[in-house]
C-alpha cells in the first residue's frame, strides 16, 4: 500500500506519531518519500517504527536517509533488513555507527553487498565484528583489505585467512601484517605465502616466523626471501631451513648467508646450495664452510668454487667433507696472486684431498701450494700427482713430499722430474723412488 501522496506533507512530529502497524504497511515506493528529517523522527527501538519496516520497505532506504540516523536507530534495524540493504546505503552509514552495529547485523550483510564497504568502515569494525563475517562473505571485502588495522585485524578467523586471495593480500599493510597472530600465520597456506611482499615478510616478527609449515617455506618466492632479515632467519628451524627451495634461496641476502647458524648449515639441501649465486658464497661465514659435509660439497659448481675467498679458504674442512669436492670444482679454486685460495687452504684440508682431486689440480694451482700443505698431503692421495704437475712444482715443494709418499708416485709421473728436482730428494726418498725413472 502506498503513502506516498500523504507522507511529504507529514511534520516531524506525525512522523513521530506513525504506528507500528501503519509503518508496517509501507512498501518500497513510500520510504523514499520520507525526507531526511521525517526518517530520523522513526523510534530506534526494538519494538519502534524502525524495527517494524517491512524487507521491503527497507531496501527502498535511501543513503541520505540512514545516514541521518543515531546509533541507536541503526541497532534498532531489524537482522533481515541488513540483508537487502544496498551497498550505496551501506557506504552512508558513518564509521563510527558502523562500528556500533551488531555482529548479527554485520553478518546480515549480503556478500555482494558488503564489497562495497569503504576502508574507513572496515578500519571501524570490531574485532567482534570481523569474526562474525562468514568466511565467503570475508572474501567479498577483499579489496578492502587495506582498511584493515593493528587493532582489529586480531579479529580475523584462521577460516577467514583461508580466503584472503593474493592481490588482496599483498595489499595488507607492513604494520598489520605484523600484527597478525601466529594463527593466523600459520592458516596462510602454500597458495597464498607467495603472494607476500619482501617488505611484509620483513615486517613478520620472530614469533610469527616460527609457525610458518615447511611447505609455505617451499613456495615463497625469491623476492620473498630477500625480505627475511637476519633476526627472521635465525629463529628458522631446520625444517624450514630444509624447505628452501634452490629456485628461490638466491633470494636470501648475503647479511642472512653470513647470519645462517652452524646448525642451519649443516641442514641446507644440496639443492639450496647448488641454487646459491657466487656473491652468497662468499658470504658464508668461514665458521660455516667448516660444517658443510661430503655431500654438500659436492654440489657447488665450478663458478660457486671460483668465488670463495682466501678468508673462507681457512675454514675448509678435512676429510670426509673436502672430499665430496667435485673434480671440476677443485680446478676452479682460485690461484691469483689477487685471491689465492689454494695457498690459503690448510694443512687440515690438503690432508682430506684424494687422489683423484689432487690429479685433478692445474699446474698453476700446484705451483701455489705452500710446502707445509704438500707434506700434509696423503699416502693414498699422492699417487694422483701427474707428471705435468711435478714438473712445476719448485724444489721446496718437491722435498716438501713425505718420504714415505714417495714410493706412491707413478713412473709416468716421476719420468718427467728435473735434475734440480731429483736433487733435493733425500737418500731415502731416493731410496723409495724408481731411479730408472728420474730425469736426467
Amino acid at each position: 500500500m502506498s503513502y506516498s501522496l500523504t507522507i511529504s506533507s507529514l511534520t516531524t512530529t506525525q512522523v513521530a506519531a506513525i504506528s507500528t502497524a501503519e509503518i508496517a504497511l509501507l512498501d518500497g515506493t513510500d520510504i523514499p518519500q520520507f525526507n531526511t528529517a521525517q526518517f530520523a523522527m522513526l523510534s530506534g527501538t526494538a519494538t519502534g517504527q524502525l524495527a517494524a519496516l517491512t524487507t521491503t520497505a527497507a531496501a527502498a532506504i535511501l543513503s541520505t536517509q540512514i545516514a541521518a540516523l543515531t546509533t541507536t536507530q541503526l541497532i534498532a534495524i531489524e537482522t533481515e533488513d541488513f540483508e537487502v540493504l544496498l551497498f550505496p546505503t551501506l557506504k552512508a552509514i558513518s564509521p563510527a555507527n558502523f562500528s556500533a552495529l551488531t555482529t548479527a547485523q554485520i553478518n546480515a550483510i549480503t556478500g555482494a553487498n558488503i564489497v562495497g564497504l569503504t576502508s574507513s568502515q572496515i578500519q571501524a569494525l570490531t574485532t567482534a565484528q570481523i569474526a562474525a563475517i562468514t568466511p565467503t562473505k570475508f572474501s567479498s571485502i577483499l579489496d578492502a583489505t587495506t582498511g584493515l588495522t593493528t587493532s582489529n585485524v586480531t579479529g580475523i578467523t584462521t577460516a577467514q585467512i583461508a580466503q584472503i586471495g593474493g592481490a588482496a593480500l599483498t595489499a595488507i599493510t607492513t604494520s598489520v601484517i605484523a600484527a597478525l597472530t601466529t594463527a593466523q600465520i600459520e592458516a596462510l597456506d602454500a597458495s597464498r605465502i607467495p603472494s607476500l611482499t619482501s617488505a611484509q615478510v620483513a615486517a613478520l616478527t620472530t614469533a610469527q616466523i616460527a609457525p610458518i609449515e615447511t611447505r609455505d617455506i617451499a613456495a615463497m618466492a625469491s623476492e620473498d626471501l630477500l625480505g627475511l632479515t637476519t633476526a627472521s632467519l635465525a629463529v628458522f628451524s631446520t625444517a624450514q631451513i630444509v624447505a628452501i627451495s634452490r629456485a628461490n634461496v638466491a633470494g636470501l641476502t648475503t647479511a642472512a648467508i653470513d647470519a645462517l647458524s652452524t646448525t642451519q648449515i649443516r641442514v641446507l639441501t644440496i639443492d639450496a646450495i647448488a641454487g646459491l649465486t657466487t656473491t652468497q658464497i662468499q658470504a658464508i661465514a668461514t665458521e660455516d664452510l667448516f660444517e658443510l659435509n661430503a655431500t654438500q660439497f659436492a654440489a657447488i659448481s665450478a663458478t660457486q668454487a671460483a668465488a670463495f675467498t682466501t678468508n673462507q679458504a681457512a675454514g675448509f674442512p678435512g676429510s670426509p667433507g673436502i672430499q665430496g669436492l667435485t673434480t671440476s670444482a677443485i680446478q676452479g679454486l682460485s690461484a691469483t696472486a689477487g685471491n689465492n685460495v689454494v695457498a690459503a687452504l690448510g694443512s687440515g684440508t690438503f690432508s682430506g684431498l684424494s687422489s683423484t682431486q689432487i690429479g685433478a689440480l692445474t699446474t698453476t694451482q700446484v705451483t701455489r701450494i705452500e710446502t707445509v700443505d704438500v707434506a700434509a698431503i696423503t699416502a693414498n692421495a699422492t699417487p694422483g700427482f701427474t707428471s705435468s704437475q711435478l714438473t712445476v712444482m719448485d724444489t721446496a715443494q718437491i722435498a716438501a713430499i713425505q718420504v714415505s709418499n714417495i714410493s706412491g708416485l707413478s713412473t709416468a709421473a716421476l719420468t718427467g722430474l728435473r735434475t734440480d728436482q731429483a736433487a733435493v730428494l733425500s737418500p731415502a726418498a731416493a731410496f723409495c723412488s724408481r731411479p730408472h725413472s728420474l730425469g736426467p
